[in-house]
């Protein structure tokens, strides 16, 4: 991208950022170098990118209906060397994108940028007062922030009675430190001036929004206008928020099982042969006729870390993500006389390394594999007995 598209106006008069699309462009030549002077380069009148700063007049380019949109320029050899980065650029358009939207929403009174906060604690991107009085701070970020940083931030605009929305770099990503603030999270694609709505996602499953931390986040794109703005912060469009606003899963709360289903081992369950022997007893009246393999499905249990809870349960799976279903499979050869079951899904051992674990359901014994189950040995009364 030529450098001279990096240059983002002030009005000197009004005190304010400008775009060049908030107004005519016959209205900007007249405030522009060849005009009153009083349109100039933002960043050079901050001094970034250059030694001091300096009032540069910008000139403004392009026509209307032209191959080469419009834009604000530096006059021939004005220009900081190298011209002023794009982190610089995004930040600033990304600003005016979303002023001008509020502005053009019936229920809003005033929209600031660059305001700061009673008190000068904080100064926001985007200030915008409804017409209610409430007050929302729109952030637009673009680099990384530690989640001290971020709460610090945050935890201001609770005290001053604004609502935060955070609008990040697709690049960048919303750290999780917001979802535990119980927020939303929100992306800004500047080139096709949308908004990204994250939500919680099991594949093929269910989704939930907003996510919580270490949820597996999907992301749904939906131009700027059609988002609204309340009290509360940012709403999305109707029909997308119905698609993924479903109530988040609550571990504490799963359904009930089935009547004709048994409860699996709970994830922290100690491995000992009398929970294992219990299952595949449990097993054992599903399973019939010839065939030497039975499935059973039983209900099973989430394992997924409790963020709300004061000690938060182990996660034993990748991702947080346990099996949907478990099932015994009858390994045994047919006329064997004791039944081995390997439990394919069985807590603590699914989706974990190491071996697997087979269970006699006749003699209770855990082994690592059908072969080692003990061969029986003859009692002295010809009966067969096990060694």
């Amino acid at each position: 991208m030529s450098k001279d598209l990096l240059v983002v106006g002030l009005d000197l008069t009004a005190g304010r950022e400008v775009h060049v699309n908030d107004q005519p462009l016959e209205h900007w030549r007249r405030k522009a170098a060849t005009g009153d002077r009083s349109l100039v380069c933002l960043f050079c009148y901050q001094g970034r990118d250059r030694a001091e700063p300096a009032t540069v007049p910008v000139v403004v380019k392009g026509r209307l209906g032209g191959r080469r949109r419009a834009h604000f320029a530096h006059p021939p050899h004005q220009a900081p060397r190298g011209g002023h980065g794009p982190e610089t650029r995004w930040h600033a358009e990304a600003k005016q994108l979303i002023a001008t939207w509020a502005r053009g929403l019936p229920q809003v009174e005033d929209v600031s940028v660059e305001q700061w906060l009673d008190g000068n604690t904080r100064r926001s991107d985007v200030q915008v007062r409804l017409r209610d009085g409430a007050l929302v701070a729109i952030e637009l970020q673009q680099q990384t922030l530690t989640d001290a940083a971020w709460l610090a931030r945050h935890r201001d605009y609770v005290a001053a009675g604004v609502v935060d929305v955070w609008l990040w770099h697709p690049a960048t990503g919303v750290p999780h430190i917001v979802y535990g603030q119980e927020l939303p999270g929100w992306t800004l694609d500047l080139t096709s001036s949308r908004i990204g709505v994250l939500y919680a996602e099991e594949p093929g499953q269910r989704s939930w929004w907003p996510p919580r931390p270490g949820d597996k986040i999907s992301s749904l794109l939906a131009p700027i206008g059609d988002f609204d703005l309340g009290a509360a912060g940012l709403k999305p469009p109707g029909g997308l928020q119905t698609r993924i606003n479903v109530p988040v899963p609550d571990p504490e709360n799963e359904p009930a099982p089935q009547t004709d289903q048994k409860p699996a081992l709970a994830p922290n369950a100690l491995e000992t042969p009398d929970h294992l022997a219990g299952q595949a007893a449990a097993a054992e009246p599903a399973i019939s006729g010839p065939a030497d393999q039975g499935l059973l499905e039983i209900q099973t249990v989430d394992a997924r870390t409790d963020q709300t809870a004061a000690w938060p349960r182990l996660m034993l799976f990748p991702g947080g993500h346990r099996p949907r279903r478990l099932v015994f499979t009858l390994v045994s050869p047919p006329g064997k006389g004791h039944r081995i079951y390997r439990p394919d899904a069985l807590p603590p051992f699914a989706n974990a390394p190491g071996p697997a674990r087979h269970v006699c359901w006749t003699c209770a014994q855990i082994m690592p594999s059908g072969e080692d189950h003990p061969s029986p040995q003859p009692n002295p009364d010809g009966s067969r007995r096990d060694a």
